[in-house]
This record gives C-alpha cells, sequence and structure tokens, in this order.
C-alpha cells in the first residue's frame, strides 16, 4: 500500500522554461541570499494556520532549513526535477502513475495553494482505483490536522 500526502505532480501544462531549466545550472540556492523577513511572509502565505501549533513547527523548521544555502540549494533541485518531470509518454509520470499497482491513497489540502486539490481529478483518470481524502487544510495534512491525517493512514493500510 502507498499513502502520499499533496504529493507533487508532473506539470500539464506548458513548461515554457523547461529549455532553460534543462541547462546545468550553478546551485543557485549556494549563491543566492534569501533573507528570513523575505521568505517568512511567502511561505506563510502558502501554509494556512502557520502560526499555531505544529503547523509553526514545520514552517520554522522548513524555514531554518530552506534559508541554508545548501538547504535553498536542494529546494531548488527539487522543484526544478518536479518541473521537468515528463508529464506524458510511455515513460511519463501520468504513465508511470497509471501502472501503480499497489492499493493507492492520496491525502489532499482544500486550501492547498502548493498542490492544487484540482490535480486530484487528473489524478483519478490517471489511477481510478486510487482513495482520495480530502482535508481541511494547506499543504501539509499530518501538521494542519494530524489527528485526521493519521486516522485516515491507519484505516487504509493493512495491520501488522
Amino acid at each position: 500500500s502507498l499513502v502520499l500526502l499533496s504529493p507533487a505532480l508532473a506539470w500539464l501544462r506548458d513548461r515554457r522554461w523547461k529549455w532553460l531549466l534543462q541547462l546545468p545550472l550553478p546551485r543557485l540556492g549556494l549563491i543566492q541570499p534569501t533573507p528570513r523577513f523575505i521568505a517568512e511572509p511567502i511561505v506563510r502565505r502558502m501554509i494556512p494556520d502557520a502560526d499555531r501549533g505544529w503547523v509553526a513547527a514545520g514552517v520554522d523548521e522548513f524555514l531554518r532549513v530552506y534559508l541554508t544555502p545548501r538547504g535553498r540549494a536542494a529546494f531548488y533541485e527539487a522543484a526544478r526535477n518536479i518541473y521537468l518531470d515528463e508529464p506524458g509518454g510511455e515513460e511519463g509520470f501520468w504513465t508511470r502513475l497509471g501502472g501503480l499497482e499497489c492499493d493507492t491513497m492520496f491525502v489532499w489540502g482544500r486550501r492547498d495553494t502548493v498542490v492544487p486539490i484540482a490535480f486530484m481529478k487528473h489524478v483519478e483518470r490517471a489511477l481510478p482505483r486510487a482513495r482520495h481524502i480530502e482535508l481541511e487544510c494547506g499543504h501539509v495534512p499530518q501538521l494542519e490536522r494530524p489527528v485526521e491525517t493519521h486516522g485516515a493512514i491507519r484505516e487504509f493500510l493493512p495491520a501488522g
């Protein structure tokens, strides 16, 4: 069985910057300084309830890592890989997703601005037998709605 929480998925729209991002770029995060006063408001706008409980702790931990050169480099590389992942074709992301044979559950946040819940319809098309859980949260359901998230996971995964 497989559980995915607000998963990053390959882009279906035109990727007009693909040509640039395929170039061997220097590790942008290593040289680009991002002061906390710039990064923090952006992150807090993306994560509902970012100032409460475990969500605040998760935001602080993300910022602690992101504000280091290596943390930024890792973040940019992950974002670049998601953007460049081929969506279609024989080896494309959506083809591979449709080939999953195990029981799969996706947990979506209705207020997620990073991976909007609208992606669920594409997953339903590619993997019609998957189970979907919608929660009233943003991108980090395990922190924003831990009881509901972990309850759904416990119910879905086989005991043992």
